[in-house]
């Protein structure tokens, strides 16, 4: 564990500066012109059967949840993040809860997942503080609150049947808190790795809206972990590394994602942690713009 945590620790700490929105519009500097962008995009309504791109896998979602894939996906994560994130192949949001999720595709290659008893949750958790505490010095300059790590919600696990880890953490910023949940379901080529970003209330487990998305996620038909044959390219590491890395803002063999916000850096991968930051204000923007009226906790 001592060398997979310096490991992490060195991946999270080497920065990669990243141009910003090189293939997106310009940015919208105005509420208004925010909601604007948001309404243009074609969000799809369930029931229905949706593509993720390239990643050869698709979704099954039911009624009540709306979904953004391909290009109207890069656009959402782009307004909300202020930066281009390209692995993210769909966004979807319910018509019962406050929460968002986020689905990227990796495409680095076959996972193992023999490394897997390498995790040490105690330390992991120290890990994503220590992470954490190190942004906030950025995000108090450009004006936001700090942030903290309260502790796992629920401690990282892994399903060797259905290949999935999955693990949350409770985060706390000016009295408010919010739950980051992550889920990681392997395949041949890659991994999907699905984010939900909300309130913190009945997350115990798995919230019954990323439920959903996790069970109708599927790989197509020679894509699936099991479909793995030798010569396949392999990612390098296992998913006790993968895991491990994701967790605290970065992955393996990679540097941290610098996200640019009036000339400050945050250090957050997909600015996950400046998104929960700004929960409260997000969550409240999607109310607003699609007026569903009440909502049930999911």
């Amino acid at each position: 564990m001592r060398l997979l945590r310096t490991f992490v620790i060195a991946t999270a700490l080497s920065l990669l500066a990243l141009s910003a929105a090189a293939d997106q519009a310009p940015y919208p500097q105005s509420q208004e012109a925010y909601a604007a962008e948001v309404k243009k995009l074609h969000w799809k309504k369930g029931p229905g059967s949706y593509d993720l791109g390239d990643s050869h896998a698709r979704i099954s979602l039911p009624q009540g949840i709306e979904i953004l894939t391909g290009a109207d996906a890069a656009r959402m994560a782009f307004l909300i993040n202020g930066i281009e994130l390209p692995e993210t192949v769909a966004i979807a949001q319910s018509r019962t809860t406050d929460a968002i999720v986020y689905i990227d595709y990796v495409d680095d290659g076959f996972v193992t997942d023999e490394d897997w008893s390498d995790i040490d949750p105690d330390a992991l958790l120290r890990d994503i503080s220590d992470s954490n505490e190190a942004a906030n010095g950025e995000r108090q300059r450009n004006g936001l609150k700090p942030m903290h790590t309260v502790g796992w919600l629920v401690p990282p696990t892994y399903d060797p049947e259905k290949k999935v880890a999955r693990w949350a953490v409770e985060l706390t910023e000016g009295g408010e808190h919010f739950a980051n949940i992550q889920v990681i379901k392997l395949g041949r080529h890659g991994y999907h790795q699905t984010t939900w970003a909300g309130p913190v209330r009945g997350v115990d487990g798995t919230p019954p809206f990323l439920q959903t998305m996790i069970d109708s996620h599927s790989y197509d038909e020679g894509y699936r972990y099991a479909d793995y044959v030798d010569g396949d390219k392999l990612a390098g590491f296992g998913i006790g590394a993968l895991v491990a890395a994701s967790a605290v803002g970065s992955k393996p063999g990679k540097g941290l994602i610098a996200a640019i916000f009036g000339g400050g850096i945050l250090l957050a991968k997909k600015a996950w942690f400046l998104i929960l930051g700004l929960f409260g204000a997000v969550g409240g923007f999607f109310k607003r713009l699609f007026s569903r009226g009440s909502r049930d906790t999911t």
